[in-house]
């Protein structure tokens, strides 16, 4: 087991890196760790480990940069962040968002939508979420109303 202030080179560690690390501990959680030496200071870069500089309390509204959990896609649709403990959380994509028109319509039904269920923009306007612009279809259905037969548009 290291001591702390020992210092070793990465390659040494198992890192790809040939740069200098040194032991030491956690203030926080008081777990010891290989940190990056700054060589000028003879000091580790980060005392703290990354979870205690993370930290579970900067996500979603927690953290510094949040900027209210919508953002607009490159398609201009409106996406929004769900917490966990939502009830539409099985809604998400992998990055922990949801289409807002598909929100806005569960919510109005009291039901997380199938993948299978489309909502339409009845306006076109792909940002404009208001339930009675808002129409639940299926593939054929959706098709249909954008005027796609077979493999052409008519």
């Amino acid at each position: 087991m290291p001591e702390i202030g020992d210092i070793k080179r990465g390659v040494a560690l198992g890192y790809q890196s040939n740069r200098k690390y040194i032991w030491t501990v956690c203030p926080k959680c008081r777990k010891g760790k290989w940190a990056k030496l700054v060589v000028s200071k003879n000091k580790p870069e980060h005392r703290s480990c990354r979870t205690c500089l993370v930290g579970k309390a900067q996500i979603g509204n927690q953290n510094g940069k949040w900027k209210g959990g919508e953002y607009k896609n490159a398609s201009g649709y409106i996406l929004v962040w769900l917490p966990s403990d939502d009830f539409f959380h099985q809604m998400i994509n992998r990055e922990g968002h949801v289409l807002k028109h598909r929100l806005v319509m569960a919510k109005s039904l009291g039901r997380c939508l199938q993948p299978w269920e489309i909502v339409h923009h009845k306006n076109g306007i792909k940002d404009d979420n208001r339930i009675e612009n808002l129409m639940l279809t299926d593939w054929s259905q959706h098709r249909k109303i954008h005027g796609f037969v077979g493999n052409q548009y008519k």
